[in-house]
Order: structure tokens, then sequence, then C-alpha cells
């Protein structure tokens, strides 16, 4: 297998003059195991952390026994959001997997931490699963160019012996599971202590996790290992047992009994063990391991295997969750709605209970005098919809200015936000200045009416592009504030970011907009996509096909990643335009076909509801009553929570 990475890392230390080491062993993927193969202390190894920081990415280089203080990167930047990036996206944009991540992304600004260079010698990735880098820091800071930063949070240490016993106990695990004829595939991601954060960093539903509890049942002790999307029918287990008391084991308990970290529970507790039988409908489940930075992937069958342990049925699924999105329709959708948002939408309606927005009130914000056009474009968007899957016997779509309700949450939320904290989002500015507007109050104020959308659901989750993280943070705000303010009413709501966060338009020069002509849009018929393609921006310093071609931030690569399920067709048209040896003309005709065949089931599925505009409008409106009614009685509480019920009675 090749590793690009390695190679342009390795290539890159050369030519900069830089002394430096590779440090050969087996394949290692996690931080543990490359600590105790090479004997060193987590103080002299470096991480290489990927980081979306609003509109952008960063690379951030910390020592492995500190931990970052991301409101330090935010001060920084002057961003309201932060976070890790998926595994996908890591591979997506450092060609690396993680565990093995290259330090040198010269794409992306770079920040190390300032304890870095406390050390002589540190120990960093390559890009290759087979190799590390040894290197004096001030080596490093050259080869990156990258910035020294104090970023470490204060007082917080990672002991040297934590990480290596946690490296230990998973290594000892595997052996045991190995033992037991147990498959496994180890995973390595950065610490996370809830299933949840770990399953969104997959891009798995909860349905294929697994939560191992511990648990105190009157004067014993057992585990229970349930799916993630499963709650514990408690008197169902009390009287399986035989018990009258059962509750969850403490911290110092679980710790005691099992001697593995808070957090970090696996199968082999050495208790008593019971597997609920709804974690056997799924193929695969992914579970703990022993540390909080791996998860394991289990095939199911072998769970009953695990000794002393037997198959129960003590859960029940949860309530779902509650998703709320949708699209503002200002025109067609296109392919970087699809990667955006839509995919996310489509894939996860079976698990959330799902609404999807028709935010045609949010359009008028933009040109209250285009009612002509924003009616048509409520249509087409309706439609797009419907068109790449998402199910109106599943998923409820509706229209914004139908449900009055969120237009009064909107004014009392208007109430909590301060004139200087709406024209500072960055989803505004940008927005602004993108369409070059004379922006109304409606326009600044959109990320506020956007949250009465959302917290009128009582949303918990929000797939959207991610140019409006920041909207979402302003609804955690306001979610937050009136919980503090008359009681816990609303969850806090998480933003889910899609599997490409920016899609380049075909002009090469930004995103693909509904309002440019840069997009090839969800609808465009086969002449319409040839031609959009054939039109194309590639790499403007490549005159003739034997010219050696950028593949980075070239659309047409882009396109063929996101969207050619092809990958070793993929890779060989971009080995051989990187050599000179393909022309344009061939990787364009095949970006056509990849992308005919996607879109043609999408066609396929419009044409449908075209060819039934009753069946289409009944959906809408049935749609729309459903989800009035929810808005409807979040609303009564609302004003109830507020004093503002019953003020006219006698």
């Amino acid at each position: 297998m090749e590793y690009p990475k390695y190679k342009i890392t390795i290539d890159a230390l050369n030519n900069s003059g830089i002394e430096f080491e590779q440090i050969h062993h087996g394949v290692i993927t996690t931080v543990e195991e490359g600590l105790a193969f090479l004997g060193i202390e987590a103080k002299q190894g470096v991480s290489t952390l990927i980081y979306r920081a609003d509109d952008k990415f960063i690379s951030v280089l910390r020592r492995d026994d500190h931990q970052i203080d991301s409101s330090k990167i935010k001060k920084l930047f002057k961003i309201n959001n932060l976070k890790l990036i998926t595994r996908d996206e890591v591979k997506e944009l450092t060609q690396c997997d993680v565990g093995y991540v290259s330090p040198y992304n010269p794409t992306m600004e770079t920040l190390m931490d300032q304890t870095i260079f406390e050390i002589d010698y540190i120990y960093l990735g390559t890009g290759h699963p087979e190799y590390d880098l040894k290197i004096i820091p001030d080596n490093l800071q050259k080869f990156t160019n990258a910035k020294k930063i104090d970023l470490a949070l204060e007082n917080v240490v990672r002991e040297t012996k934590t990480i290596i016993d946690t490296g230990k106990i998973v290594q000892e695990y595997g052996q045991k599971l190995e033992s037991l004829k147990i498959d496994y595939k180890l995973i390595e991601h950065p610490v996370m202590k809830e299933v949840s954060e770990v399953m969104l960093f997959l891009g798995k539903p909860m349905a294929e996790s697994s939560a191992t509890l511990v648990m105190k049942a009157d004067d014993k002790y057992v585990a229970i290992i349930r799916r993630g999307d499963t709650e514990l029918n408690i008197e169902k287990t009390k009287q399986l047992l035989g018990v009258s008391n059962l509750k969850i084991a403490s911290p110092d308990e679980f710790t005691k009994l099992t001697g593995l970290p808070s957090g970090a529970a696996h199968f082999l507790t050495g208790l008593p063990t019971f597997v609920d039988k709804k974690v056997l409908e799924k193929e695969f489940i992914y579970g703990g391991a022993g540390s909080l930075e791996i998860t394991f992937k289990y095939k199911t069958s072998d769970l009953s295997k695990i000794p002393n342990s037997k198959i129960v049925d003590i859960t029940q699924i949860k309530a779902k969750q509650i998703i709320l999105t949708g699209d503002t329709p200002s025109g067609k959708l296109h392919l970087g709605h699809f990667v955006g948002t839509l995919e996310n939408r489509v894939k996860l309606q079976h698990e959330y209970q799902t609404y999807i927005l028709l935010a045609n009130v949010h359009a008028y914000a933009n040109d209250y005098t285009k009612f002509e056009k924003i009616n048509k474009d409520v249509y087409d968007v309706y439609l797009d919809n419907l068109s790449v899957g998402i199910d109106p016997e599943v998923s409820t779509i509706y229209l914004e200015s139908e449900i009055p309700e969120t237009l009064e949450l909107y004014s009392y939320f208007m109430t909590m936000v301060s004139h200087a904290r709406a024209i500072r989002n960055p989803s505004v500015k940008e927005e602004i200045v993108y369409k070059k507007l004379d922006a109304s109050m409606g326009f600044i104020a959109y990320p506020i009416l956007q949250a009465a959308d959302i917290l009128g659901f009582k949303a918990n989750l929000v797939p959207v592009g991610e140019d409006q993280s920041p909207v979402i943070e302003q609804t955690r705000e306001i979610a937050r504030d009136f919980n503090k303010a008359f009681g816990n009413t609303f969850a806090i709501p998480e933003a889910m970011i899609g599997r490409v966060a920016r899609l380049v338009g075909t002009d090469g020069k930004s995103k693909m907009s509904k309002s440019g002509s840069n997009a090839i849009l969800l609808s465009d018929d086969e002449e319409t996509l040839k031609q959009k393609i054939k039109s194309c921006y590639t790499d403007p310093n490549r005159v003739h096909a034997t010219d050696p071609g950028k593949v980075e931030g070239n659309p047409v690569f882009e396109y063929h990643r996101a969207f050619n399920t092809n990958k070793e067709e993929v890779k060989d048209l971009e080995d051989r335009y990187r050599t000179g040896t393909v022309g344009d003309k061939e990787v364009k005709e095949k970006l056509f076909v990849a992308l005919n065949n996607f879109l043609k089931p999408i066609r396929e599925k419009r044409k449908f509801y075209e060819d039934r505009p009753e069946l289409a409008k009944q959906i809408l409106i049935d749609g729309t009553a459903r989800a009035r009614k929810v808005v409807q009685e979040t609303l009564v509480e609302v004003k109830e929570k507020m004093g503002l019920l019953g003020l006219l009675k006698k």
C-alpha cells in the first residue's frame, strides 16, 4: 500500500536540509502503542490534531502529556466554533489515517504548543503507520513554518504512567479477545468519554454502538452490555436478577472492580455479564477497549463467547432524538448541499425524528420583493429533498410561513440577543460581503429566527453546511440563556457537518453556491451536466496534457473524490495527472460518468413527484400540520415559563 503523505513529508524534510531520524516499527496506529514500543515518556511524543475553526481548518501540534485549551485558539483566531474533525475528514484533508498524521500540512495554518520546545528530541507521525520521526523541536518549526504559541491547559498534564498503562490494558484486552476467538478491529480517536461523541466522530449511528454498564444489584455487581440507542428497563432487570435495588456503580467502584479508567469499559470486566439481545440484531457493534482514545469494532455473533455471560431481553429503544434541518429557498440545490447536509438527512432519518424546514420566511430577508421567485424556489427545494431520498412516511417536511408560532418564539428570542452579538455573527458578515447586501434587519437577525426554527422542535442535532456552524452556536447560546432564566426547557443542539465541509464551485474560486453560476445542480439533465463538467476549472498552469498537474484545489478531482465510487480509478487519475500522463479530457469524461450515475436515480425520483403534483402538495400540507402541532406545544411551555399565559384572565 502506498502512503503519499509519507513521501511528501520526507522529501520536504530533505529539501529543507534538516537533520532527522526515521524510526521503523511494525504497524502502529495509536499513541499508546507508539509510546510503549519506543520506550519513551509521553512528553516526548507529539500528536498532530486537525480542527475545524469556523470556516477553515487548522493543524495543532501538542505534546502527548498535555491537553489543548480550545479557548486559547478561539481567542487567537477570534472564532466562535472549534472542534476536532471526523476520522473521514482527517483522511480527506491529510491523506493519513488518525494515529499517524504527518505534521507537514502546508495547505492549512499550523500551531505548535510551546511546551514542545522544552524537550531535546520529540517523536511524531510521518504519514506512514510503520515509521515515526525523531527530530529536534527547533528544526520542526523551520520544517512546518508553524507558529509557536501557548496552547496547553493550565496545570493539566496527562501522566505518562497512565498513558502507557492504558496502552497495556488495550493490548492485554486484545490478546484476551483473540484467545476467546472474538474478532475485533482497533480504531483510534481523540480522548472522548461519551459514546455519542465517538459515534459522531466515526460517522456511525448510535444503533451500532454499545455501552458496558457496571451496576450494583443489591450487594453484588454485574455488567450489562446494551446498544447505544436503548435504555434499561429497570423493573425487568431487577426481576431478572432477583434483586430489590439496582443502580450504576460509582466511578471509584467501577475502577476498583474492573481496573479500567472510568468511561472506558470493555466487555471482559470479570463480572457476571448480561448481553441484551438487541445488540445482536446488528452484524457489527462498536464498543470500549479500556482507553478513552480507542474503540473496537466487534462482530456481534462472537459476543456469546464472553465468559460468564448470558443473552437477555432487558432494554427498550430510547425515544428518538430530534433533527431539525432545512434550506432557504433561494435556488435549486446542488452537489455541495448533498455532501454538506442532504446526505446526513437521508442517512439519519430512520434513527432520528426528523423535521425538514422550507425556510421561505428566511428567503424574504434576502429580498422581500422577489416573492414569486421565492415561491417557485420553495417547490424546487422541496422536490430536491424528496428526490435525494427523504421519505415522507418517515420525515416531516414543512413550510415555515405556515407556522406563526415560530415567529412568536422568534420575537421572544430577539429580546435575548444584544445588537453587538447579532452583527458579529461570522455567517451573517460573510453573507453580507459575498452577496453585496445592504442588509435588512431581518437578514442581520436571521440566526435568531433560525434558533426559533430549531428550538421550536427542541432539536438535538442540526445537520448543516460548515458555513452555518456560527448560527448553531448562537442557537446554543439562546437555549442556554433561556434555560438559565426560566428553567430547563431546551436541549442544547449540536451541529453536524457533512463529509465535505465546503465543496468548491466549478469556477475553482469559491464554494458552490445556489446564487452563483458555479454549481452543478441535483436536477441538471445529462447534457447540462456534460457542458458544466467540460467547462470546469482545472489547473490553469497546465498547458499541455504532458505537463505535471496540480490535484489539490482542483475542482474536477474534488468532485471525483466526493462522488466517484471507483476509488482505484480516482487514485489512478490523480497519480497520472501529477506526472503528466493523462489529459483533462479523460479526467472530465470519467467524472461525467461518475456524476451522471450518481444523479440518475435523483432525476428519476424527482420526475416521479413532478408527475404527481397533487401527491407532492398533500405531503407538504400534512407535514406542515404535524410540525405546527409540535411548535404550538413548545410555545405554550415557553409562554408559561415566561409568565405570559393567562395575563388577561380574571
